[in-house]
């Protein structure tokens, strides 16, 4: 009785213990209340690709501004190509290419995708998988029955889907280019649901933040740190010339006039001209690369969110390189400059001095 009664003991302290614990699963267990980690979702991508010959090499990168990196590479196998990863963020875009500029650029979703494609078309190329892109080909359709207004044709597909993702996603591609009152009034129309996807939460800081700053208009201030994790201001150059530039390291254009900006800098820094570059990454590892590699010696700063930088969205900057040539007093004297003719503009107002 007493053996029987320590054997029932002992079981009883054992569902107790196990009671207590949350199995994970590689076996391991945590305490109550401790977070269980979620296995990321994951991708596939099949391939039916013609025209490149058996054991081509197929790249996969991730693709979004500030961020572009090469996921993996495979080889053509009997005209097909697989690819399987962990999806890295809601809405994953991807870039497949043989290794040229002709490339295919879509959204992935959990599960199976599927492309299609050929040769000198890839940009052609049939995509199945993810319902975003099923909706993005049903737009491209309808604008291009109708691309003599292809505005009026976005707009109304927003109207009549407020509860599509394509329809924020088509809303978030356009609010640069749309004025902001009408931005506002599409993004109310739309579905709870799809407003706290990234592509509504994107609008919501643009929105918010968003200048539109213009020539002639007082340069708003701001504060980031710069790779090193320092902070600076925009307002710490008063008193300057100050170019404010916006660039990449995923952008050739950008790459290209950093020899020019160095003459710039050599000429006329010590007259007082300064240069504060803000860059569009959302990758750390690349924007300090490209700082090295290029030896950028003036101050650059980023808060790593590529394209939906608040300084990006308070700008109202629509294309990269952007820039915008700031007086000694904080008014904008010239924007989008290319970098010959900020040298003409610089020469101008120092040799006038």
């Amino acid at each position: 009785m007493e053996l029987k009664m320590q054997i029932n003991s002992v079981f009883l302290f054992i569902l107790i213990l196990f009671s207590r614990c949350v199995f994970l699963p590689d076996g391991a267990y945590a305490q109550p209340g401790a977070r269980v980690p979620v296995r990321p979702a994951l991708y596939e991508i099949y391939g039916d690709i013609s025209g490149f010959p058996e054991g081509a090499v197929a790249y996969l990168y991730n693709f979004e501004i500030g961020n572009i990196f090469l996921i993996d590479s495979t080889e053509l196998k009997n005209g097909k190509i697989f690819f399987r990863d962990s999806l890295i963020k809601d809405y994953q875009m991807v870039d497949i290419t043989f290794g040229d500029p002709d490339a295919k650029i879509f959204y992935v979703a959990a599960g199976e995708n599927h492309i299609t494609a050929t040769k000198g078309a890839f940009k052609k190329a049939s995509i199945r998988g993810a319902p975003l892109e099923k909706q993005k080909a049903t737009i491209d359709s309808l604008v291009a029955l109708d691309n003599k207004d292809p505005d009026t044709v976005k707009i109304r597909f927003i109207k009549e889907y407020p509860g599509l993702v394509g329809s924020v996603w088509l809303l978030n591609n356009n609010r640069r280019n749309w004025n902001r009152a009408l931005v506002r009034e599409l993004y109310v129309q739309l579905a709870d649901s799809i407003k706290r996807t990234p592509f509504g939460e994107n609008i919501v800081t643009y929105l918010s933040v968003a200048k539109n700053i213009q020539i002639g208009d007082t340069a708003v201030d701001f504060t980031l740190p710069d790779i090193n994790g320092k902070k600076i201001s925009l307002s710490d150059f008063k008193g300057h010339y100050i170019l404010l530039d916006f660039w990449g390291s995923w952008c050739v254009s950008c790459l290209l006039e950093i020899p020019y900006l160095k003459e710039a800098i050599r000429q006329y820094h010590q007259k007082g001209f300064d240069i504060l570059g803000v860059s569009v990454e959302s990758n750390r590892k690349n924007w300090r690369s490209s700082l090295l590699k290029y030896k950028v010696s003036w101050p650059s700063v980023s808060d790593l969110k590529g394209e939906d930088s608040r300084a990006v969205f308070c700008y109202g900057v629509k294309q990269f390189p952007g820039n915008y040539l700031i007086s000694p007093d904080g008014i904008v004297i010239a924007k989008d400059l290319s970098a010959m003719d900020l040298l003409v503009k610089l020469a101008t107002l120092f040799c006038s001095k």
